[in-house]
Parts: C-alpha cells; structure tokens; sequence
C-alpha cells in the first residue's frame, strides 16, 4: 500500500514538472500571440472608457495614439527580456526595439526622452516615470492617464519573450528581425528622427 502510494505521489509530482515545464517553454508564435491579445485586450478596454472630460484636441490624439497602440500589437514585433526570467519592463531592448509604452512616446515626438530612460534606467515602470515632465505632458496631450499607460505597458512586460544568453540557456526567442519599434541603441547625437513607410521609428545617421 505504502509503496502504491509512494508510486502515485512520484507521478503527480513528473506530471506537475512536465506541466510546468510546458508553460515555462511557449513557442515564439505563442508568445507573440499571447502579447497581441493582451495588447488588443487593453485597447478595447481604453477605447470603452469614459472620455467626455477630454478636449476636441485631447480626444483626436488619444485616437491617434491608440491607433498607433493598434498597429504595433498587430505588427507583432515586441522587445526581448535579456535579463532574466522574472516579468519586468524593458523600455528598449538590445535589439532597439521600443515597448509599447516607449513606442507611444516616440511616436508623440519624444524620441529623445525614451533615449534617455533607455539609457538610465531601461526597467522603469510608468510609475518611476510619473516626475519626468515629458510623460505628464504627453498624459496631458493625449487624454491617457498615467494609470491607462501603465496597463498598455503591463500587458507587454508580463509576456516579454526571451532568448539565448551569454551562458548558453536556451529560452523563447521571438522571430528575429529589428521590425517596427526599433531604435538605433548607439544614440549617436548627430542622427536624425526617421519614419519609414512601415512606422518604424528609427535613427538615421
């Protein structure tokens, strides 16, 4: 009985492992799948809410942001967490891909506050953002709260895909290509803002 018992216990437990096992390793395409629903999730939602407070200016640039917020999480390109397994933001990863929140940024023409946030502190969540007065005045200009951005960035830092690293470790590894969102992460001070036909925000030199 007892050793029917301790077989049982030994079963569970490789079935719990292989269970875990299976959901710590999602294919690049799951992993892409998964941050693009999230993404349209949060959009739905931000376009649902309440908005008669906003300006004529304020609600055609929240439009204009969340349409932009739309053809990122359907372009599918999303920044790679280098750094570790844990859930953390990554505001431009060493691809020079932009996360959802730096993309809007960038996209509003504060290409050079994501460049310096990217250099000094590339985890910060929108909540260590909230003294920088570029991010209050783009909350401002759009009719996005600082709580509304925050769920936009959420959504993506969860589900950051992850790749090779300098060890060895194999993890998930999104479809390679620098694609939408992508910035050059040499900041050379004498490039220029380029957009290309794909909305890609990049540098140019």
């Amino acid at each position: 009985m007892k050793q029917a018992l301790l077989s049982l216990v030994v079963a569970i437990g490789l079935v719990t492992i292989g269970n875990s096992m299976t959901r710590a390793s999602p294919t690049p395409d799951q992993v892409v799948a998964d941050t693009r629903a999230a993404f349209l999730e949060v959009e739905q939602r931000l376009r649902s809410h309440d908005t008669s407070a906003l300006s004529r200016e304020q609600l055609a640039a929240r439009a204009r942001a969340l349409d932009e917020f739309h053809r990122y999480a359907v372009a599918g390109v999303f920044p790679h967490n280098h750094e570790t397994d844990e859930p953390k933001p990554i505001f431009v990863d060493r691809h020079g891909t932009l996360c959802a929140f730096a993309n809007l940024l960038a996209f509003s023409g504060r290409l050079e506050l994501v460049k310096r946030v990217a250099a000094t502190r590339n985890d910060a969540k929108v909540a260590d953002l909230v003294q920088e007065p570029e991010v209050v005045s783009w909350s401002r200009e759009t009719g996005i709260s600082i709580e509304e951005a925050a769920t936009i960035q959420k959504a993506n830092y969860e589900r950051l895909p992850l790749e090779m690293d300098e060890s060895g470790v194999v993890r998930v590894k999104q479809p390679a290509g620098r694609g939408h969102g992508a910035v050059d992460l040499a900041w050379d001070s004498s490039a220029t803002v380029a957009s290309s036909t794909s909305g890609t925000v990049a540098l140019g030199r």
